[in-house]
């Protein structure tokens, strides 16, 4: 079955689309809205949800009550709802497309999973941490441990 998947609710950053297939939306929409149903397939939280996180990976949902009075504050304030949930020390869930070997050329359905942030954060953190410090080299360094490890 075929998603559509909304334009706001797709982000990435220019130089990164050159990487993915040309029908990188579709595929992503599928994953996220066919086979996750809208939910992360890690923690099982909504897409689009407001939570309040807590201590030992619990959480707890905002009320709709409670989103409203924020929207109200936003509004009251000139301000963007999301500059209120974060002085609120809530987070907006939204949903990713994670490719589980890094690899974004492999769009097989096994390589695949829909996270939310926290979930795509913590799968990629040894990935990150490794990137950030080969980009802390200079391109001498990085051409040096390329040629001896080649």
């Amino acid at each position: 079955m075929l998603h559509k998947m909304s334009q706001n609710n797709y982000h990435m950053k220019k130089e990164s689309k050159s990487k993915y297939p040309w029908n990188w939306n579709q595929i992503s929409a599928n994953i996220i809205f066919g086979r996750a149903q809208n939910r992360c397939e890690n923690c099982k939280l909504t897409n689009g949800s407001i939570i309040e996180r807590m201590k030992n990976d619990k959480y707890r949902y905002i009320s709709k009550l409670e989103v409203d009075e924020m929207y109200y504050d936003a509004k009251k304030e000139s301000c963007s709802i999301l500059k209120i949930l974060k002085r609120r020390g809530y987070v907006k869930i939204i949903l990713t497309c994670a490719h589980l070997n890094h690899d974004e050329r492999d769009c097989s359905n096994e390589n695949l999973k829909a996270l939310c942030q926290r979930c795509h954060l913590n799968k990629d953190r040894s990935n990150n941490k490794l990137r950030a410090q080969i980009n802390r080299l200079s391109p001498y360094q990085t051409k040096m441990e390329i040629s001896t490890t080649a």
